[in-house]
């Protein structure tokens, strides 16, 4: 289930305080033919009897609605603001008609009945993006009246990480465990998506992106309550990529990483497209002949730099093959634009890992397909090579990406996501930067 809100944008980007951004005010999960989504809740007064619980949303103004893509930045509701009289299409008893629904401001985000801090960060030059904060009950990690923080670093996906009124979610466990632990707790919205400013999320690049993080981390170090001394960072998949070159700009005293990448981003969607098909059982002849035409292509589209037009007429056979699978449609991959995907391998996570001056604990799903277990291992090994000892990579066993628990690699890609739910990595984490915190 997620909730129907986007980011506001606003025109000439300004120090100060972001708006709150417009929301229609309804829950929505997927519908049960896969059309439109259906309404589970309503949360917004101006709805009235227009909107009830189990109509299916098919359009907002216009834009089709066919999952959190279409209800995020750059998606169908993408712009509206509180105020804003938004046209709905829905569905209910079988008959398709159109109403209006006032947009209302996002709710305040909370986490147990406390407030969580929202703030504002700017990197110079870069859009004003959505910083959030969650101090601890508990003071007992102060230090002469300051007390130490994580930063939590997103993975690849776009939407607000406003998850944390979501039971089980990522977000909402590592704010609950590290706060009961005595940290403060603080994340950012990626530029273009919750009340961030900038480019969509979806159309995007990653240099932006980390450069709104380095601003959010050292607004986070700036306040008054956070020991900068003891600032760590937990970076999830990309997050994991993200997390030195943060640490280049606000040095972490110790990192986190969860299923994250070290090498080259070409390189590992070579790999990764071709793992799959494995996985899934494609005749294997045809799987290695795909992958050809997926080399072909990135390398078009990494190496050469070239738009998808100039491939089509080029390599139109390649073309055709990639553009007509499920892994792309060579406007996108993993739901970003491929400027994000070129900017990731253009990255210097090698020399940031290298220059990296504190601890690290590489954690690695043991069933995790998505992620390339002897690529994340190299973050530990480049930091100890200067400085031995100070890194270690560890196997949660079981573990595929998302953190649930299977009995076999074929189990986790056939079941991705629906093993067993584990929290290893979550007390782990927890416990070793406890214990770097508390020496």
């Amino acid at each position: 289930m997620f909730f129907l809100a986007l980011a506001t944008v606003v025109a000439g980007a300004h120090a100060g305080e972001l708006p709150r951004r417009g929301t229609l005010g309804l829950a929505l999960a997927p519908s049960a033919d896969g059309n439109g989504l259906k309404v589970v809740q309503v949360m917004n007064p101006n709805a009235g009897a227009a909107v009830a619980v189990d109509d299916v949303v098919l359009t907002i103004n216009g834009k089709p609605l066919t999952g959190p893509k279409g209800v995020g930045t750059g998606g169908a509701t993408y712009g509206i603001k509180p105020g804003d009289k938004v046209k709905v299409e829905i569905v209910r008893g079988g008959a398709a008609q159109t109403i209006e629904v006032v947009a209302i401001a996002a709710p305040p985000p909370s986490l147990d009945g406390r407030a969580i801090e929202m703030g504002t960060a700017q990197a110079k030059g870069g859009p004003r993006v959505r910083t959030y904060l969650l101090e601890p009950a508990d003071k007992k990690l102060a230090r002469r009246g300051k007390l130490p923080a994580v930063m939590i670093l997103p993975g690849i996906n776009c939407g607000t990480v406003e998850a944390f009124a979501v039971a089980g979610h990522p977000y909402t466990k590592l704010f609950k465990m590290f706060t009961s632990a005595g940290f403060v707790a603080v994340m950012a919205d990626k530029p273009g998506q919750g009340d961030s400013e900038g480019t969509p999320c979806f159309d995007g690049g990653f240099d932006v992106e980390v450069e709104a993080f380095k601003a959010a981390a050292a607004s986070f170090v700036a306040d008054k309550r956070i020991d900068a001394k003891r600032f760590y960072i937990v970076g999830l998949s990309m997050g994991g990529l993200q997390a030195p070159l943060v640490s280049e700009a606000v040095p972490a005293a110790g990192i986190v990483s969860w299923g994250g990448l070290t090498g080259r981003w070409y390189d590992y969607l070579l790999t990764t497209v071709y793992r799959r098909a494995v996985l899934q059982g494609d005749d294997p002849v045809a799987s290695f002949a795909f992958n050809q035409h997926w080399r072909r292509v990135l390398s078009a589209v990494f190496v050469d730099g070239k738009a998808p037009e100039t491939i089509q007429r080029e390599m139109p056979e390649a073309f055709a093959a990639v553009a007509g699978s499920e892994d792309s449609d060579l406007t996108s991959f993993a739901g970003r634009a491929w400027v994000f995907h070129r900017e990731v391998d253009r990255a210097p996570i090698v020399r940031a890992w290298n220059a990296y001056k504190g601890r690290l604990l590489a954690l690695h799903g043991e069933f995790d397909w998505v992620s390339e277990m002897h690529d994340h291992r190299l973050a530990a090994d480049i930091v100890n090579r200067l400085r031995p000892g100070e890194a270690a990579f560890e196997v949660v066993a079981g573990n595929d990406h998302v953190n649930t628990k299977h009995k076999s690699l074929a189990d986790s890609f056939a079941k991705f996501g629906q093993g067993e739910a584990d929290d290893t990595f979550f007390t782990r984490c927890v416990a070793w930067i406890a214990g770097l915190a508390g020496t």
